[in-house]
């Protein structure tokens, strides 16, 4: 949850990382509700994903 990306995706919706938020992830390929957890020791803010509800994302080339 520490990234450039995520930090600007967060930005450019006007949110910011707080225990408790909801959010949606993916990394292109899959798709997961997750529940933002605050940062450990080592300072990096976690997502806490139920791994059963994982989802493909649709791709589509856009070709026919």
């Amino acid at each position: 949850m520490n990234t450039v990306g995520t930090g600007s995706a967060l930005a450019r919706l006007g949110l910011t990382l707080a225990d408790g938020l909801e959010i949606r992830i993916s990394d292109g390929e899959l798709v997961a509700n997750a529940i933002i957890r605050p940062p450990g020791p080592e300072g990096v803010w976690r997502a806490q994903v139920n791994w059963d509800e994982i989802e493909y994302a649709i791709v589509t080339s856009g070709e026919t």
